[in-house]
């Protein structure tokens, strides 16, 4: 009995915070852009699934808003950013390091 409770929590817990960043990111964006452009976002999350608008009314409403660092409102706006950011550093390495022949394929292959 205790997991579900923990499990129901921690469900209820993360809905609380991503649309505690949704209203964050609507209120920024309708206070620095109007109302237009904040219900605009809020349906193309809602239809679309496209949180490009929000993130960035997320990262414009911590850092105008709540004053936070540039680099905390970017980890609010995006998460998984920590997770991404070693395997994007690596890639850029590796195409540095080792980058594409200048020679042609052959036709064939």
């Amino acid at each position: 009995m205790p997991r579900i409770v923990l499990a129901v929590a921690a469900f209820i817990g993360l809905a609380v915070f991503r649309l505690g960043r949704v209203l964050l990111g609507a209120v920024a964006l309708w206070m620095l852009a109007g109302p237009v452009w904040s219900v605009l976002a809020l349906a193309s999350l809602l239809l679309f699934r496209w949180s490009a608008p929000i993130r960035l009314g997320i990262l414009l409403g911590a850092v105008m808003l709540l004053h936070w660092w540039w680099i905390a409102a970017a980890l609010l706006a995006a998460p998984r950013l920590l997770l991404m950011l070693p395997g994007y550093l690596s890639t850029l390495i590796a195409r540095i390091r080792h980058p594409r022949p200048l020679w042609r394929q052959p036709v064939g292959t």
